[in-house]
C-alpha cells in the first residue's frame, strides 16, 4: 500500500475568469481568460479604437462606451473570481499554471503581475493627466 498525503486544503473545483485591460488613448485592449485548476484557457480578447480624427473627448467616451459593454457582459464572471479569490485557502494561493508568456506561475504570481502591469498603466495615465493639465 502507498503512502496517501492527507489534502489540507479544498481544491479549486470551477473555473474563474479574469479581465485584463491594457489602456490606450488610440487603442486600448481587453482580454479574458478562463483558470480551471492549473489550466489557463483563453475566452476573448478585443479592443476599442476610436478614429484618430476625432477630439480627445469623443475618443475617451467611444473608449468608455467600448469598455462599458465589455465590462457588462464580463461583470458577472469578475465578481466570482473575487468571490473565489476570498475564498481560497492559503496554500492554494501555491498552486500553479502555465501562462503563454511568463511560463509556470503560482496563482499569488499571477495576480501580483496583473496588479503590476495595472498599476504601470495607471501611472502612465497620471502622466498625461498632469500633462493636460500643465503641471
Amino acid at each position: 500500500m502507498g503512502y496517501k498525503m492527507p489534502m489540507t486544503s479544498q481544491p479549486i473545483r470551477h473555473p474563474v475568469r479574469i479581465l485584463g485591460i491594457d489602456p490606450g488613448l488610440r487603442r486600448t485592449g481587453w482580454g479574458v481568460i478562463e483558470v480551471d485548476g492549473n489550466r489557463l484557457g483563453f475566452v476573448g480578447c478585443g479592443s476599442v479604437e476610436p478614429p484618430d480624427s476625432l477630439p480627445l473627448a469623443s475618443r475617451l467616451l467611444a473608449i468608455h462606451e467600448g469598455l462599458a459593454a465589455v465590462l457588462g457582459d464580463f461583470k458577472r464572471f469578475r465578481l466570482e473570481m473575487v468571490e473565489h479569490l476570498t475564498a481560497l485557502a492559503r496554500d492554494n494561493w501555491k498552486r500553479t499554471g502555465k501562462h503563454p508568456n511568463w511560463g509556470r506561475l503560482t496563482i499569488r504570481q499571477g495576480m501580483e503581475r496583473m496588479v503590476r502591469h495595472t498599476e504601470g498603466h495607471l501611472d502612465q495615465v497620471r502622466e498625461l493627466m498632469a500633462k493636460a493639465a500643465g503641471t
